[in-house]
């Protein structure tokens, strides 16, 4: 008896190893990659904290100021570069966004790759990115009407925005608003709810594994808000109360 499940193993075994290694094969081709897991082809290569590389996927998280998962995502992106457009799609779908809602996110949000840009009255079209001997990346512009080309620092241009934005009262106020909102979340999950590695396999199951975390954060941080706030205001509390008061995202 033994012996039969063994062989059973060892070929359901051969067949999945078989079936990860064509969908490998599938990554390498389509996303041009040099190197993949087969026993996860969909997770990339990305480096950690501790800055040393690993095969892992990218979080993200838009949390209300009560620190309410109100969107999460996971994609296969190694940085945060291209993902608040797509953040913000994901929040909208589940909230309703207004004029008076402010978002705060950090620096590794911030896209440079501009249509354009006008320097000394003059508009120049985004032409390309190229990297100097020196290792500095460049954004290139180009005046197709008086046939000359701007070339400015990557980032340049948003750092000048941002450092005008900081300098304001607003500005500052907002930022400051992560520490107590979107990091916590973070450290809960992680410290708290001990969530520092996905169990499944596959894109789209770590992002149902995300989808339940983030259910499991709110209703306990839903538990603890109602409990506070039937304390303070008895039985006049309600779920309106409660919702109504949600102005602010962080990414």
């Amino acid at each position: 008896m033994k012996k039969i499940v063994r062989e059973y193993y060892s070929r359901k075994n051969k067949k999945q190893v078989k079936k990860n290694i064509e969908k490998a094969k599938n990554e390498l081709e389509k996303y041009s990659l040099e190197k993949v897991s087969l026993s996860d082809p969909e997770c990339r290569m990305m480096q950690s904290k501790k800055k040393f590389a690993e095969l892992s996927y990218n979080v993200r998280l838009g949390v209300s100021k009560n620190q309410i998962i109100v969107s999460n995502d996971v994609c296969q992106d190694k940085h945060d570069a291209h993902q608040f457009i797509p953040q913000i799609k994901n929040i909208q779908e589940n909230i309703k966004l207004n004029d008076e809602i402010k978002v705060g996110a950090d620096s590794g949000y911030s896209d440079a790759e501009n249509n354009e840009i006008i320097a000394d009255g003059i508009k120049y079209r985004f032409r390309g990115i190229y990297t100097r001997k020196n290792g500095k990346k460049i954004i290139s512009y180009y005046n197709k009407e008086i046939k000359r080309k701007k070339d400015v620092p990557f980032f340049f241009i948003e750092r000048l925005q941002m450092k005008e934005e900081m300098q304001t009262d607003e500005g500052r106020k907002i930022y400051s608003l992560r520490k107590i909102t979107v990091e916590p979340v973070y450290g809960h999950i992680k410290q708290n709810l001990d969530f520092r590695e996905f169990l499944l396999r596959g894109l789209e199951k770590v992002k149902i594994e995300m989808n339940l975390i983030s259910i499991a954060h709110n209703l306990g941080k839903i538990h603890r808000m109602m409990r506070k706030n039937k304390e303070i205001m008895g039985k006049s509390f309600s779920y309106f109360t409660l919702f109504r008061n949600f102005c602010v995202y962080e990414i």
